[in-house]
């Protein structure tokens, strides 16, 4: 019976130790079972798990970028914070800090209106749109033409919440006795002849600046700020860019000392529009720049501007090199820019002829609607 009991014990070793390696084949047919995770109690470096932690919940969907600003970054740290001129009205002072708040964040719309007496543009758009554009601009080239003491569609513009400015095409006579009619080149107008105190050029300029004093005095008393932006054409063949830099910023000078200093017209805004032929060479830039005490404003003319310059690199170099100390704006462009909010505002020029392209209404529909540009409703 001994050796019976023996045999036995020795089987039941053998199929334990079969029974132990099988269990550790890796290339059993049976599923090893998941073992049971040690419970760990909740702690503040264990926190209960919640449906945002889970590894297992599902990716967030992607950011829509489509509006977003495109770059450069606006900087707005170093940017003047108050109006070159020192007794600015307290309309045009809280116009600027709005202004302020909103530059790289929004831009504003706007629109140069062909004649002051005339429908305006903004009209037609807005009765296809439902939407107008915030600044409405004018431009003095029809001062010797225009009444200007017709000032309704103005008014009736700001009451709507909008803002008004006016550029200014300076049109000169060939001589003492003729009409205004020309700023080209060819025209025999001087302005080293207008500098100078005795001539009849210079007699002439401070007769158009009076003209433009007492339509702007109105509107001065109306609490309206007017956005200024005169000369803003650096096309070679205008008579104020002819001679040299110094000539320009003389002429600038002039215009500010007679309507912000003797007219005491506290409600400008001034806007210095660059030549866009020298964004290249900055040391040739700043030539043709007045001074940070004759502007608030810097901008940019994209009808001159080369197309092989992007808008980036076009806000780059003038924020470079006027050590962001102004904000920046598409004085003049004649296509609908783009939806990045790093300029101030655009003004969209009227077609020149009767063949020009101009922005369809499409195209104003789809920009006074995006999200980060400032319209009026």
């Amino acid at each position: 019976m001994n050796w019976r009991k023996s045999i036995i014990i020795a089987l039941c070793s053998i199929v334990v130790l079969c029974t132990a390696c099988h269990g550790d084949n890796p290339h059993t047919d049976e599923p090893r079972l998941p073992e049971t995770p040690t419970e760990t109690p909740n702690s503040p470096d264990n926190p209960t798990p919640t449906p945002s932690d889970s590894t297992s919940a599902e990716p967030s969907s992607p950011v829509d970028t489509t509006d977003v600003p495109s770059t450069p970054i606006v900087d707005i740290s170093n940017i003047t914070q108050t109006l070159c001129n020192p007794d600015a009205s307290t309309q045009a002072s809280q116009l600027y800090t709005l202004m302020l708040a909103d530059y790289g964040k929004k831009t504003y719309s706007g629109i140069t209106e062909p004649h002051i007496n005339t429908t305006p543009l903004s009209d037609k758009i807005f009765n296809s749109t439902q939407k107008r554009p915030k600044i409405v601009f004018y431009d003095l080239e029809n001062l010797h033409t225009d009444s200007l003491n017709n000032i309704e569609n103005i008014i009736a513009h700001i009451s709507a919440g909008g803002y008004v400015g006016y550029t200014w095409n300076w049109l000169t006579p060939a001589s003492s006795t003729d009409n205004p009619q020309n700023y080209s080149a060819d025209s025999p107008f001087s302005i080293a002849k207008a500098l100078i105190d005795n001539n009849w050029e210079f007699q002439f300029l401070l007769s158009d600046i009076e003209k433009f004093a007492k339509h702007c005095d109105k509107l001065r008393q109306a609490g309206i700020t007017v956005i200024f932006n005169p000369l803003a054409s650096h096309n070679p063949n205008r008579w104020w860019t002819r001679k040299t830099a110094l000539h320009f910023t003389e002429l600038w000078k002039l215009l500010y000392d007679q309507l912000a200093v003797r007219h005491q017209l506290n409600n400008l805004i001034w806007v210095w529009t660059a030549p866009a032929q020298h964004l290249n060479t900055p040391s040739t830039l700043t030539q043709w720049y007045p001074g940070d005490r004759y502007v608030d404003i810097i901008g940019v003319n994209l009808c001159e501007s080369s197309t092989s310059i992007s808008q980036n690199d076009i806000y780059t170099t003038l924020h470079t090199t006027f050590e962001g100390k102004k904000m920046l704006a598409l004085s003049q462009c004649r296509h609908i820019p783009s939806t990045s909010s790093m300029w101030l505002y655009f003004n969209i020029l009227p077609p020149t002829t009767s063949t020009s392209t101009a922005p369809s209404i499409e195209e104003w529909s789809n920009i006074l609607n995006n999200q980060h540009t400032i319209s009026l409703p």
